[in-house]
């Protein structure tokens, strides 16, 4: 629901450099926003059209943000709440006590953003939480074994095109790419790879 430390920073500089409103995208969760220099960021509106069962209720709901300019370029903002893929395929418009409901919970995670401290809590909690999958994706192979495979191809019956498909997005994705930055500089000095549990700094 909160940007990573690097997304914040970007998007601002994005305003610096004249952007009058900034919208991200990916976060499959309706996120939160912030005004830098008078100008709006949105981090994710959630989920649009994503039909994927069994999900988190988080997954199934999200807004649009209509925006309106006027002659002096001073946008109007307005948010359109949403459910979608969840009791019936396609987008549905909450209903007036829902969507009340749902922006005010958006509104008020916003305001944590002012709070540099809880948002890198937040972040170090997101990566610890996720740290063991981002790592199970990136498996890796030691000496003996990249040995082994040169000999025989063994690797081939390891990843298919599922597998290999889900590597290149955390490596390209900058959004993942971002967990695995955090996962990699707490590991890099920790010998605790191998245990079942670890401490984060």
């Amino acid at each position: 629901s909160y940007p990573s430390p690097r997304l914040q920073n970007q998007c601002r500089f994005f305003v610096e450099m004249g952007a009058d409103l900034v919208i991200c995208q990916h976060s499959h969760v309706s996120g939160s926003e912030e005004t830098y220099l008078g100008k709006k960021i949105i981090y994710g509106q959630g989920n649009f059209l994503f039909d994927w069962n069994e999900q988190p209720d988080h997954w199934y709901k999200g807004f649009l943000l209509s925006v309106e300019f006027d002659k002096k370029r001073k946008p109007k903002y307005s948010y359109i709440t949403y459910t979608q893929s969840n009791e019936c395929i396609g987008v549905k418009k909450m209903d007036q006590n829902s969507g009340s409901e749902f922006l005010q919970q958006y509104h008020k995670r916003s305001e944590m953003l002012q709070n540099q401290d809880f948002l890198e809590h937040e972040w170090k909690n997101f990566c610890k939480e996720r740290a063991y999958d981002y790592l199970s994706i990136l498996r890796g192979h030691n000496k003996y074994l990249k040995f082994l495979n040169r000999r025989t191809g063994f690797v081939k019956y390891f990843y298919n095109s599922d597998t290999l498909a889900n590597l290149e997005n955390v490596i390209r994705c900058e959004a993942h790419r971002d967990v695995l930055d955090a996962i990699f500089d707490h590991f890099k000095d920790s010998h605790l790879i191998a245990s079942k549990k670890f401490l984060w700094r």
